[in-house]
């Protein structure tokens, strides 16, 4: 449970919140309002405090990561960097948005995608699946020029919507997975590549069951997932 520490002053409470992780939540209520309020108000900030903590330690992770790329090479000058597209999720009809940073056996990721489950993967009695994911990844390369095979890992957030075949209501609920990925990049002239490639999702934090209209499902702990990626450099690749 986060510490708690109230202040009056005259008329006013200030209660601020120290989450575990660090980042404090501070709320200011009238006296007159603090009795129906502030039960209320404390809920809603501590009730998605592993998410709130998971989401900063994913920034801070990919901070780290292109902290440490710029100080093996002493310079920012020596980075490479580009944008991504990944077939899948124009497949199913969603989107796909991701970017690069790296430099010789290294690349952090940040991305982006909007899927819609296939029925055939859906579980039995539900419907219309979809998922908005966001993700912070790294890749190692065997070759510095990024070509050959890879092998990445990352956190995912996945932020998903189902309803069941009677379609009444809608299930909304958020999941994080660690990722490790394997693939083989070919690269095409001085700017672009392709990249097939496959991978796992582990589910290690979110609900595990979830329901809509009264039917229900276990949600899977492995997620499973393979596709085709299609990138550019910035200034074409180091090699």
């Amino acid at each position: 449970m986060p510490e708690t520490f109230h202040s009056m002053y005259k008329e006013d409470v200030t209660m601020c919140i120290v989450l575990k992780c660090g980042q404090p939540q501070c709320l200011h209520i009238e006296k007159k309002e603090a009795r129906t309020l502030l039960n209320v108000n404390l809920t809603l900030v501590t009730a998605d405090l592993p998410a709130f903590c998971l989401l900063r330690t994913m920034k801070q992770l990919l901070a780290s990561i292109l902290f440490c790329l710029v100080g093996m090479t002493g310079t920012a000058q020596s980075l490479r960097a580009g944008l991504e597209q990944d077939a899948l999720p124009w497949i199913t009809g969603g989107y796909y948005a991701g970017g690069f940073v790296g430099t010789q056996h290294l690349r952090a990721r940040i991305l982006t995608a909007y899927v819609h489950k296939p029925s055939l993967i859906v579980p039995k009695g539900f419907t219309n699946n979809t998922v908005t994911a966001w993700a912070f990844v790294g890749d190692y390369f065997l070759k510095e020029d990024w070509s050959g095979f890879w092998l990445s890992g990352g956190l995912v957030r996945w932020n998903s919507t189902i309803q069941s075949d009677t379609r009444i209501e809608t299930a909304k609920y958020s999941q994080f997975l660690l990722n490790g990925s394997i693939g083989y990049q070919w690269l095409l002239g001085q700017h672009f590549y392709v990249s097939p490639w496959a991978g796992m999702h582990i589910l290690i934090h979110g609900p595990t069951r979830i329901t809509a209209d009264g039917k229900s499902f276990k949600a899977p702990l492995l997620n499973p997932e393979a596709s085709l990626k299609f990138g550019w450099y910035f200034g074409g690749k180091s090699h």
